[in-house]
């Protein structure tokens, strides 16, 4: 788990990240939609437009190296490759991944990552 300040917008709160590899029968579509459902059970309210403080944020960031994009869901994550909050716990979790568009490695991602706060690491 890491912490790092808001990315987008600014707030005095900070933020814990954390990357999870799951194994699922449900589509990439139905997986974020019970990700969704999660959230509002655990009291997030989704603004309109913009970032702002929430609750819980929870986000499918690859599935399994597919490109998918509709209206719901666009896979990979498309700013994941520009959140060190991001690239950072995955590289624990599946450290050798490669980014399915840009094909380019979590370590080369990382190195080239416009985002220059260095998330904290906790124990």
């Amino acid at each position: 788990m890491y912490e790092s300040p808001p990315w987008g917008y600014q707030s005095t709160n900070s933020y814990l990240n954390q990357v999870l590899l799951v194994e699922t029968a449900l589509g990439p579509e139905e997986l974020l939609l019970r990700l969704l459902d999660t959230e509002t059970a655990m009291g997030r309210i989704r603004e309109e437009e913009g970032y702002a403080d929430r609750t819980i944020d929870l986000d499918v960031l690859d599935y399994d190296g597919s490109v998918w994009e509709s209206e719901l869901l666009v896979l990979p994550h498309p700013r994941l490759h520009l959140r060190r909050f991001t690239l950072m716990p995955m590289g624990d979790v599946v450290p050798n991944w490669s980014h399915p568009i840009l094909g380019k490695p979590l370590a080369t991602l990382l190195a080239e990552c416009p985002d220059e706060v260095v998330p904290t690491a906790l124990d």
